[in-house]
């Protein structure tokens, strides 16, 4: 008898232990679709940051170009970005983050600013492979050059 009723005690232990096996299955799965739809979400979340960026430097980009006198760029010059990396006002010497790898050519003329701040428009003198270097057209200056300062033209 004890045998007969071992058996489907058996039985039972095993049934439990594979609706338990495939419930933990499908709670798995459940947890990765959830970590999926999360990484899908993040990703748009990261998108429309990166979209927000840009509209932020986009407006400051027009609130510098509505403060500024007008300047004289190359046809061929093509739209460009970069910052001030070093500076020597009693030389007038200030070297940008653009060269010839980008295209960089004499007498490219950028406006720096500072935010949507305009300090003032400069003009290239020397090329180097990284970097160049601009002297400053001071009739248009509005606050000295400082390290840091981002450069930029276009329409």
């Amino acid at each position: 008898m004890l045998r007969i009723v071992g058996l489907p005690l058996l039985l039972l232990i095993v049934m439990v232990a594979l609706i338990h096996a495939h419930w933990r299955a499908g709670r798995a799965e459940r947890e990765t679709r959830a970590a999926a739809t999360r990484v899908q979400e993040l990703e748009r979340e990261l998108e429309k940051r990166r979209l927000t960026e840009e509209e932020r430097r986009r407006r400051a980009f027009e609130r510098v170009w509505s403060d500024v006198p007008e300047v004289s760029l190359h046809s061929n010059q093509p739209e460009q970005s970069g910052r001030i990396l070093a500076t020597d006002p009693g030389a007038d010497r200030h070297t940008l983050s653009l060269g010839e790898k980008d295209s960089v050519e004499v007498g490219y003329q950028y406006i720096v600013h500072r935010g949507d701040l305009y300090v003032t428009t400069i003009e290239v003198t020397e090329v180097h492979a990284t970097s160049s270097v601009a002297r400053e057209l001071t009739s248009l200056r509005k606050t000295p050059i400082v390290v840091g300062d981002e450069v930029m033209n276009g329409d």
